[in-house]
């Protein structure tokens, strides 16, 4: 009785687990229920826990890692999968940097240099999430949905409270405890996310929403996350990401008139969902105008040095101090070395007498990162990890193309994939999108999937041929 009073409640989450994250016919993900289980399980709480401060995040962690070992027979199709081999390439760089960090820099603490170096490998989870996904629309959709509802939830506390948020408006740059993450790295979340809301738009809503009397309510949804996710992109005070988000939304649009289907006309309805919250964006920023401007403004002398090119006279501000980071690190003659300085070079920088001079350090003090990825990555994990990296962003445009093409994936998908890839790059010249942990994972995951049925298509149109 027992015993079957547990299969019972083993067969409901994995029904309630499978509704949430409907499989492929292509691809098996697991032959076993209660992998399955584990894999969807640790799916759900991973995306839904990425900013809620809950160890229910590193759970998720852990059970997508553990089932995807665990689902192993199912894997061969990952042998085909050229993104599978090189993020076991990423792995293997991190953990070269992480030698080559250990041997240089002999005065970082070690534990550091590995607990860092972990870090950088989780960017492989992608291969677990997108796996557990699965090559389904819907699922696809249901797991960028489960993300935004995550940051919404987050985002309760302080958008209710409204003495806090004016304070924010005014001008007070929120802290970790208030967003979850730093204010950059929220900024660059809510700002991939409601570039998902607005190039999705209903594709984005369940099923069950999309019918012709529940659209209203859906949409009504839809609206209210984004006005929730503007908010949090304004509050930060991200120059980089206001900029990010407008340059994204405008290469969005132009890119969906661009790949329209041949046989589909256009129609003003279907990027409806981007042109209001376009709209939305507009309306806060002219409400928001005198501070924006101030923002900006306040950084002019930098600029026109920047244009004059003295640089020596550029002062320590904001932009200022990663110019001079830049200008540092690309004159530094090994700069540039196969292996890097090591998954927490940003200690080296702060220990480099020059630099702690011009900034006025105290000794206790180290700066965390170069406010540059592409610089960044190129620092830390050497030509190796650069190279990787960079074929990884090609395989993902070509990827998804390719799926969009087949006609695996809607058009709105596929140009919020293009969207969000332009969005980390902009984002990543001036701040730290790639090294934000669970980013990449989550988007490069879901495109991942995606990518799945592409691959699936080839090797069953292989098979027929051999046939």
């Amino acid at each position: 009785m027992i015993v079957k009073s547990l299969y019972k409640i083993v067969f409901y989450i994995h029904k309630l687990l499978v509704w949430i994250f409907p499989p492929s016919d292509k691809i098996p993900r697991a032959g076993n229920i209660y992998v399955e289980i584990l894999g969807l399980l640790g799916l759900l709480l991973y995306l839904s826990n990425i900013n809620l401060n809950s160890d229910l995040f590193s759970t998720g962690e852990i059970l997508l890692g553990v089932s995807f070992l665990l689902a192993w027979k199912h894997l061969r199709i990952l042998l085909h999968q050229p993104l599978f081999w090189l993020m076991l390439l990423w792995i293997a760089a991190v953990a070269a940097s992480a030698i080559s960090g250990i041997i240089k820099f002999p005065f970082v603490d070690k534990l550091d240099q590995l607990d860092e170096a972990r870090k950088m490998a989780l960017y492989a989870l992608l291969i677990p999430i997108g796996w557990w996904i699965g090559p389904n629309v819907a699922s696809i959709r249901n797991a960028l949905l489960i993300t935004c509802l995550g940051f919404v939830i987050a985002a309760l506390p302080w958008v209710l409270d409204w003495s806090t948020l004016i304070s924010m408006f005014e001008g007070s740059r929120p802290d970790r405890n208030i967003l979850g993450f730093g204010a950059i790295q929220y900024a660059t979340w809510a700002g991939l996310l409601l570039l998902a809301i607005a190039f999705l738009g209903k594709e984005l809503l369940p099923e069950y929403l999309k019918h012709q009397k529940k659209l209203i309510f859906g949409y009504t949804i839809l609206i209210l996350f984004s006005l929730f996710l503007a908010v949090g992109i304004y509050i930060t005070l991200s120059r980089m990401v206001w900029i990010a988000i407008v340059i994204s939304f405008s290469f969005g649009i132009i890119s969906y008139m661009i790949t329209i289907p041949g046989k589909k006309k256009f129609s003003f309805y279907s990027p409806l969902t981007a042109l209001i919250i376009f709209s939305m964006l507009i309306v806060l920023g002219i409400n928001q105008l005198d501070r924006i401007s101030e923002r900006f403004l306040s950084e002019r002398h930098t600029i026109d040095m920047v244009i004059k090119g003295e640089w020596d006279e550029i002062e320590i501000t904001p932009i200022g101090k990663r110019i001079h980071l830049y200008r540092w690190a690309i004159t530094q003659s090994d700069f540039v070395t196969i292996f890097g300085w090591g998954p927490v070079a940003s200690e080296v920088i702060s220990h480099h007498e020059d630099l702690r001079e011009r900034y006025n350090w105290p000794p206790d003090q180290y700066h965390p990162h170069l406010h540059n990825d592409l610089l960044e990555i190129l620092f830390r994990t050497g030509i190796l990890g650069a190279l990787t990296m960079s074929l990884t962003l090609v395989l993902f445009i070509k990827g998804v193309t390719s799926s969009f093409r087949l006609g695996n994936i809607p058009h709105p998908l596929f140009i919020f994939f293009l969207a969000g890839i332009f969005f980390i790059v902009l984002t990543g010249l001036t701040n730290f999108s790639l090294r934000i942990q669970a980013l990449i994972p989550v988007f490069g995951g879901v495109m991942f999937a995606s990518i799945l049925s592409y691959r699936s298509n080839i090797i069953e149109l292989m098979k027929t041929k051999s046939v």
